[in-house]
């Protein structure tokens, strides 16, 4: 039976979820996004994606394709500043290895500097470091980009024109329920509210309102954004995020090819907004020499947790559930959404109720064990740095902690002599040794990549 699914949104979430549904279940499936008149969402303007690389593989869409129509730049990691203790560094990219046998280095050297442990866990340390990408950017890489170009070259050049999709230009009015709880129909706003029904809606839009239950995010629920383009491009665009710590919450510095974006994430329970207008101020003049009052265009988004549960409405708006971009963005949380309810629609009895709470229930799963991430992240930031830090330090985070201090060696060996154990780990060592030796002559500097992927053509 063809399963017809009705989205609701233009925007980069119906985008993706549009381009995946057709991309699996092909004419199998009438996919169509309804618009509603293409109102403005409040999306992030930049946004970034490792899992993104799986739309572009499925429908043969080149990198540098995809980078030079979204504005985009491809990232390596992240640097994180200020969370271990004043003047830290913390290194992390997207391909981490070896974490099962850094325990071997640090039990000869504890001492060792945590930036100089990135070098035993990734090949791309170096990239990081020098700001270099491989000359042919591959799955190592996640990938900022704009998202309202991402939007329209997603939907009306590969969802319509290259997947035959269709769009509906009209706007949802009021939605109808049966007395059980099931949609009976919705009125859109053609022909004085002309209703209409299919069996499955997926709703990806803020201006659908569903039933919901609100809560607050309890920490870094406020972001005020600032961006502005480059002045001196080649030193000032980066292939990493790049995270600061600050007294409440913390900075986050994203690069696209044409501008800057820094935002301060807050929790606005704490701080008032001209308070986080004057901290990231303060950060963009000692850092950019720029005055924050002399930008274009400034961005203040407020996060609640919306837990939605309705019967034949499937919501994968952005803000639903989990929002936290220290760890894990959202755009990737909402593409393994996307492979969970596919996996759902195999199942010809996909519109029973059963089968969308099973769904609901692992999508809480991937959110659980994103907010999970994001809490043992911050429980081990220096807590003795101020009140804020220290009240996240102190969350209670019920999942079963892994201790890599080398007790299975003990157990095994039945001796703690530090002399027994150089030898034991002697080739782990030299395997982590000739490990850290790096080799990026197939590399450039990230500047003069872009530069030609924007020049071409």
């Amino acid at each position: 039976m063809r399963k017809s699914i009705y989205l609701f949104g233009y925007n980069i979430v119906s985008a993706i979820t549009a381009i995946l549904l057709r991309n699996l279940f092909g004419l199998n499936a009438d996919v169509r996004i309804v618009t509603l008149h293409k109102k403005e969402e409040n999306i992030p303007s930049i946004i970034e994606s490792k899992l993104i690389k799986h739309i572009l593989d499925l429908n043969g869409i080149a990198i540098n394709d995809f980078l030079k129509q979204t504005g985009g730049v491809p990232l390596v990691g992240s640097i994180y500043k200020n969370f271990k203790k004043p003047d830290s560094v913390m290194f992390k990219t997207f391909k981490h290895q070896n974490e099962n046998l850094i325990k071997y280095k640090k039990a000869l050297d504890p001492y060792i500097k945590p930036e100089l442990l990135i070098d035993y866990l990734s090949e791309m340390s170096m990239h990081l470091k020098e700001n270099k990408v491989d000359k042919d950017i591959n799955n190592n890489y996640a990938f900022t980009f704009d998202t309202k170009k991402a939007t329209k070259y997603f939907i009306e050049d590969i969802f319509v024109n290259k997947l035959q999709g269709r769009l509906l230009f009209w706007d949802v009015g009021n939605i109808i329920y049966r007395d059980d709880g099931y949609v009976n129909f919705i009125q859109s706003d053609l022909a004085d509210g002309l209703p209409f029904t299919v069996p499955l809606y997926i709703n990806c839009s803020e201006h659908i309102d569903l039933p919901k239950l609100k809560k607050r995010l309890p920490y870094n629920n406020s972001v005020l954004t600032a961006k502005f383009v480059y002045t001196d491009k080649p030193k000032q665009i980066n292939n990493h995020k790049l995270y600061l710590a600050a007294d409440n919450g913390y900075i986050l510095e994203r690069c696209l090819w044409d501008r800057m974006e820094i935002s301060y994430f807050y929790d606005k329970d704490r701080s008032k907004n001209n308070e986080a207008k004057a901290l990231l101020g303060n950060h963009i003049m000692k850092c950019y020499n720029k005055a924050i009052y002399d930008f274009d265009k400034e961005e203040l988004y407020s996060y609640d947790v919306d837990k939605i549960y309705n019967k034949d409405i499937i919501s994968l708006r952005y803000y639903d559930n989990y929002v936290e971009p220290l760890i894990e963005n959202r755009i990737d949380n909402i593409i393994k959404h996307i492979f969970e309810f596919a996996d759902l629609l195999q199942d010809s009895v996909i519109h029973s109720q059963m089968y969308k709470n099973y769904f609901n229930k692992k999508c809480s799963k991937i959110n659980y064990s994103a907010s999970m991430d994001y809490l043992k992240f911050l429980s081990k930031t220096w807590h003795k740095y101020n009140g804020y830090w220290s009240k996240i330090y102190e969350a209670d985070i019920n999942v079963d902690l892994k201790f890599d201090n080398c007790f299975d060696q003990l157990l095994e060996h039945k001796t703690s002599d530090p002399e027994f154990y150089k030898k034991v780990w002697e080739d782990k060592l030299k395997y982590l040794d000739k490990f850290a030796e790096k080799n990026i002559k197939d590399t450039e500097s990230l500047y003069e990549s872009m530069r030609e992927i924007n020049d071409d053509n």
